[in-house]
């Protein structure tokens, strides 16, 4: 699961350069794992969405050739991972599965933060190390309201895809005062379809939706399979 920096401690090589770190000495290997943004480009409008005027100032995506290359490096220089998520929305980058397909054949590990909107890559599920789908409501109505777009029945579709082959598959949820009513059915409801966690995190840059809410009453639902995070709103 790509929450939490235990993750570290799965790399005592990377510890001991960090640990030899001061003003003489400055960690020069490359990093465990690389968030790469493939593209600006989106098909959904969140109301909390940090990057719509990135977007629109520059729109457009990374050329496949320049992405290989940059693969090509991160694989040499002996970074084990990478996390394909956006500023847009990675997977309707025109060359997507190729990329994919790419990293895997470079043995590299590889996950997705992803809207769930387009599954294009049903195919290669069972590749991936993770997928969090970006889910952000409990139902089709708050998801128009929050999002501007009718898509509800199909994220939540793909995402039972997800959770049947993937390894790990789970749901990142942005909290606003309008999508916390209904999550103990939710929570409920994504725990059957095999989702292996509920991320909550609260709106960034957007005062008039942000709320901070207590989420400790859905701890209940957990067991060894399934996980709530909420540390976001405690940093």
């Amino acid at each position: 699961m790509e929450i939490g920096l235990d993750k570290i401690m799965l790399f005592p090589e990377k510890i001991r350069e960090l640990l030899k770190v001061d003003k003489d000495y400055c960690d020069s290997t490359y990093p465990i794992s690389v968030e790469l943004s493939l593209t600006n480009e989106c098909n959904q409008k969140c109301k909390w969405c940090s990057d719509y005027e990135l977007r629109n100032r520059l729109p457009g995506s990374l050329d496949k050739k320049v992405l290989f290359n940059l693969i090509d490096d991160l694989k040499n220089g002996g970074a084990p991972g990478i996390v394909i998520e956006g500023g847009g929305e990675p997977t309707i980058h025109p060359d997507f599965c190729e990329i994919i397909e790419y990293i895997l054949n470079k043995k590299m590990a590889v996950g997705l933060i992803t809207n769930g909107v387009v599954m294009n890559y049903e195919h290669l599920l069972d590749k991936f190390e993770w997928i969090r789908v970006s889910l952000d409501s409990s139902d089709a109505d708050e998801y128009k309201n929050l999002k501007s777009k009718n898509n509800f029945d199909t994220v939540f579709e793909n995402i039972r895809k997800i959770a049947a082959k993937c390894p790990v598959c789970g749901v990142g949820y942005v909290l606003t005062q309008y999508n916390l009513d209904n999550l103990d059915a939710l929570t409920v409801r994504l725990k059957k379809m095999g989702v292996k966690y509920i991320h909550f995190r609260p709106v960034i840059d957007n005062p008039d939706l942000y709320i901070s809410k207590d989420l400790s009453y859905l701890k209940k639902y957990e067991n060894k399979n399934f996980s709530i995070l909420d540390s976001a709103f405690q940093e």
